[in-house]
Order: C-alpha cells, then sequence, then structure tokens
C-alpha cells in the first residue's frame, strides 16, 4: 500500500472496527441477578455506554465472562399517564475486568413499575 491508496486504508481500518451498532453514552443506575453453575450473584451499578445490541457497565463487583444476567434499569422517561417504565435486558457478559464489564443483549422489554 502507498500514500496514494487512501481508500484501501479507510475500508482496511473500517474493517477492524468490532462494533456495528453505534454507542450511546449514557449513566442510569442498574441492578442486576444472574446464576452460574456454583452460585447467584446480584448487584447494582451503572451503565457507561448503551447499543441496540450491548451494554458496558459498571457492577458492585468483578463479573465473569460468559456470566448470564438479567439487568433491569429505571427508565428516565415514564409514559404520557405519568407510569414509570423499567428496562430489563437478557444479556451474557462478554468482557470483564475490574468492575467493568461488556454484555451482549439477546432480549429485552420494557416494563412498567411501581413509583417510588
Amino acid at each position: 500500500m502507498t500514500l496514494a491508496d487512501p481508500p484501501l486504508a479507510i475500508e482496511e481500518a473500517q474493517f477492524h472496527e468490532r462494533r456495528f451498532r453505534r454507542r450511546f453514552p449514557l449513566s442510569f443506575p442498574l441492578e442486576y441477578a444472574g446464576k452460574s453453575e456454583r452460585d447467584s450473584t446480584f448487584g447494582l451499578g451503572r451503565t457507561l455506554d448503551v447499543s441496540s445490541s450491548g451494554v458496558r457497565f459498571l457492577a458492585e463487583r468483578p463479573l465473569a465472562a460468559g456470566m448470564q444476567l438479567s439487568i433491569a434499569i429505571d427508565w428516565p422517561r415514564a409514559l404520557a399517564d405519568g407510569v414509570p417504565l423499567r428496562l430489563v435486558l437478557s444479556v451474557e457478559v462478554v468482557r470483564a475486568g475490574g468492575r467493568e464489564a461488556a454484555a451482549k443483549i439477546y432480549q429485552y422489554e420494557f416494563r412498567t413499575r411501581r413509583p417510588r
């Protein structure tokens, strides 16, 4: 490749990008719960960013890749009649380091919740 070939360089850079969905830097409190063969885990955390296919978040304690979790996020907007919403995600942790984890979203659902 030479300097005369910039389109190829751009294509190569795009090819190496692993993320296919746009990430949004959203910081919302969350609750998580999960079960593995050996034990169960639950805790509190905070989202770092969210896309339509994944979520990156901080957890109370370190999590392991491969864990299946349910994550519940109190949504900041209510329905038109004032009923609060909660976003519930079914995820698998794909990367984890320290208290930070990234998870693939397999299913999501908005549910109504009781006002606090």
